[in-house]
């Protein structure tokens, strides 16, 4: 008998079924009652996060008419199926299944990144909310809440997220959830000079892509080592220590320009305890 050929999706959720299937059989009589019970509805779920399936409207219509859905054996289901699913099944079901699933993963070791210690990258997305959360008004007729989340890269795992309106500051967030000796990478919408001070002032890092249009002074030009290996991804890297001159707290700064794939990148850090190499490949990240 012809072997089938091992389809991706059930690859990527081969190491989570076993937990998946180990949660439905504590649910007595669940899947005898609901034709939407807890392993279907998961699956559903997990379809569309893997396929960027972005509403239930359209997962509904995905698994009617798509074969890779059938395949699977995916539940048809209505909406107000999966309404009393979100309701039946608890948050606290699912954070146990991912925490029996992270402790049963190897993660590979980055030598540049235990180097640095802890890293975290942190981030804002606006996700949409239902008309009568009021508190969380975006624009005209919509209503919207900013999720800030800051990601462990040593653990691959969110360790902090906070919420607020659409329009929350992410630099205040941000200083909310500082840690010392923590390095945290940002993007261009977290520069700010004062946070950079309070970043500093309790005792941790940060790695942050800097805009264009800054000015500063160059106090020391350090010599920059690469791996033979790099030089096919990046170029014209340099590595400096400057001040910048509209900054009221004359705080010293490393700056790293470098090209990689065509593309142009400067990113700012604190760490000075490090050489060239193993800065670049955490800002990277």
């Amino acid at each position: 008998m012809e072997t089938q050929p091992a389809r991706v999706i059930d690859e990527i959720l081969a190491p989570v079924m076993p937990l998946i299937v180990e949660e439905a059989q504590k649910l007595s009589h669940d899947a005898k009652t609901y034709t939407l019970s807890f392993k279907p509805f998961t699956l559903n779920l997990l379809f569309a996060l893997i396929k960027g399936i972005k509403s239930i409207s359209l997962l509904i219509t995905d698994i009617k008419t798509s074969s890779e859905a059938q395949a699977l054996g995916l539940v048809n289901a209505s909406k107000s199926m999966y309404s009393e699913a979100f309701y039946r099944y608890g948050s606290q079901i699912y954070r146990d299944i991912l925490y029996a699933l992270l402790s049963q993963m190897n993660f590979l070791g980055i030598p540049e990144i235990q180097a640095l210690g802890r890293i975290y990258c942190v981030d804002g997305s606006v996700f949409p909310a239902i008309i009568t959360m009021t508190w969380a008004a975006y624009q005209q007729k919509h209503n919207a809440i900013k999720l800030h989340l800051a990601f462990e890269l040593n653990r691959m795992i969110p360790v902090q997220f906070l919420s607020t309106e659409a329009n929350g500051s992410e630099r205040h967030m941000l200083k909310q959830m500082l840690e010392e000796g923590v390095t945290y990478i940002c993007d261009r919408g977290y520069v700010c000079f004062q946070l950079f001070h309070d970043i500093c002032a309790r005792q941790a890092h940060f790695v942050i892509r800097a805009t264009s249009n800054l000015v500063y002074d160059v106090d020391e030009r350090f010599p920059v080592e690469l791996p033979a290996s790099w030089l096919t991804w990046f170029t014209c890297v340099e590595d400096h220590k400057i001040r910048f001159t509209h900054d009221k707290h004359s705080h010293v700064y490393r700056l790293v320009p470098f090209r990689a794939m065509g593309k142009a990148f400067t990113y700012r850090s604190r760490k000075f305890d490090v050489k060239s190499k193993i800065t670049l490949s955490s800002a990277d990240e």
